[in-house]
C-alpha cells in the first residue's frame, strides 16, 4: 500500500508505504547466514529445504521479501516489528503461567533485511517486543540504531515509550507515534499491564482497549504528546501506528471480519481527540471491516491482508487503519493503493 500525498501547488508527491507485522524469526532466521540457537526452528527449516532444494544454499537478507520489494519503494516506509533482534534466550512469562509459547527472535545482524527493504520506521508497540524480556528489547534498540532504522512505541519509561520519531522526506516532517493494546496479559500488584511502560518500568506505550472508561485518559495523554511535537518541530503529518491485538476482552481471539465497537471508538478518538491524521493499524491477524458506512470516517485499506497466523512473515490488514482527515495546510491525500502480499513458504513451528 502507498498513501500518496501531494504538496499543493508544487506537484511533488510524497509516497508513504505501510506494512503490518514483520517477523524475521523462525525459519527465516534459520535460513540466513546469521541465526540464533533454536533447535525447533532449525529442524523445521531443514525439512523445508528438503522439499525445496533451491533453499539448501541458504538465503540472503534481501531475498526474504520475495516479490514485494518493488512495492516497498516509498519515500518513507513503516512496519511493525514482532521479532526482537537478540541473542538473549530467556523468554517472558505468559498470562496462564509458564513461559510465553509463541515467540520468535532473529539474529541482530539480520536487521540488514530491513535495510534491504528500505524500511525507515518500525513500531515496537506490540505484543512481542518484550518476548525476550528487557534484554531482548535493549538488543533490538541497539541493532536498529546500528542499521539507521527509526523506532517508537517502547522506552525505558512511559514518557520515552510515547515519544515519537520525526522523519523528513521531500521537505516535510512526518511524526510517527506508536501505541499498543497488546501486552503479555499479566498484571502487577496495582492492576496494570506488566509490559506497560511507567515512570519506573521499561515497556511499551500500552493502552487498555477494552476498558472504554480509560479511553479518554489514553487519548488525552497521546493528544498532549502530539501537541508538544507539533509546537516543537512543526510537523506536516502525524501518523499513529496502533497494534490492536488479536484477542478480545474475554481473552478469546477476535472474530474474523468484525471490528469491535471499542476498537472503532478508539480509532475515531485518535483522530478527533489525539490529533492523528493517519492511523496505521496492525496486529489483529485477520481482515477486519467496519461495515458502518459512515461517510465522515470511511475505513480505507492501508496494509495488505494477513497470511495465515502461522506464517512467519505477513503484512496484515486491519480496519479501521486509515481515517482520512484534512492533512496539513500544504498537503492532501490523493489516494490509497492496496497491494496484498503474503509469503506462505515461511511457516513458524509452534512450540
Amino acid at each position: 500500500m502507498a498513501a500518496r500525498l501531494r504538496r499543493q501547488g508544487r506537484g511533488r508527491e510524497l509516497v508513504l508505504g505501510f506494512g503490518g507485522d514483520v517477523n524475521l524469526g523462525g525459519c527465516i532466521d534459520q535460513s540466513l547466514p546469521h541465526n540464533v540457537p533454536d533447535a525447533t526452528s532449525r529442524a523445521a527449516a531443514r525439512r523445508l529445504q528438503q522439499r525445496h532444494p533451491l533453499l539448501q544454499r541458504g538465503m540472503r537478507t534481501a531475498e526474504v521479501w520475495g516479490d514485494c520489494v518493488g512495492d516497498l519503494q516509498a519515500h518513507l516506509t513503516a512496519v511493525s516489528l514482532v521479532s526482537p533482534f537478540t541473542l538473549h534466550a530467556q523468554r517472558s512469562r505468559a498470562a496462564g503461567g509458564g513461559l510465553k509459547p509463541e515467540t520468535q527472535r532473529s539474529h541482530p545482524l539480520n536487521v540488514e533485511a530491513l535495510v534491504d527493504a528500505n524500511i525507515d520506521f518500525v513500531s515496537l508497540a506490540n505484543g512481542h517486543s518484550l518476548d525476550f524480556r528487557e534484554d531482548g528489547l535493549f538488543d533490538t534498540w541497539e541493532a536498529l540504531a546500528a542499521a539507521g532504522v527509526a523506532h517508537a512505541g517502547a522506552g525505558e519509561d512511559a514518557s520515552s515509550a510515547l515519544k515519537p520519531v520525526v522523519l523528513r522526506a521531500l521537505g516535510r516532517r512526518i511524526a510517527f507515534f506508536a501505541v499498543s493494546a497488546a501486552g503479555c496479559g499479566l498484571r502487577d500488584a496495582g492492576g496494570q499491564e506488566m509490559w506497560a511502560a511507567d515512570e519506573r518500568r521499561t515497556g511499551v506505550a500500552f493502552f487498555d482497549l477494552w476498558d472504554e472508561r480509560l479511553h479518554a485518559e489514553h487519548l488525552r495523554e497521546l493528544g498532549e504528546a502530539v501537541r508538544r511535537t507539533r509546537e516543537a518541530q512543526r510537523v506536516t503529518l502525524v501518523v499513529v501506528s496502533v497494534c490492536w491485538g488479536s484477542v478480545g476482552a474475554d481473552g478469546r481471539p477476535l472474530a474474523s471480519g468484525a471490528v469491535p465497537p471499542a476498537m472503532s471508538a478508539f480509532a475515531h478518538g485518535l483522530v478527533d481527540v489525539a490529533g492523528a491524521q493517519l492511523v496505521h493499524g496492525h496486529g489483529v491477524g485477520h481482515v477486519c471491516s467496519s461495515g458502518q458506512g459512515d461517510d465522515s470516517f470511511r475505513p480505507l485499506p492501508l496494509s495488505p491482508p494477513s497470511a495465515p497466523s502461522r506464517a512467519c512473515f505477513s503484512f496484515p490488514l486491519h480496519e479501521p487503519p486509515l481515517l482520512p482527515t484534512p492533512l496539513a495546510a500544504d498537503a492532501w491525500c490523493r489516494g490509497v493503493q492496496w497491494r496484498p502480499h503474503s509469503l506462505l513458504l515461511w511457516q513458524c513451528p509452534r512450540r
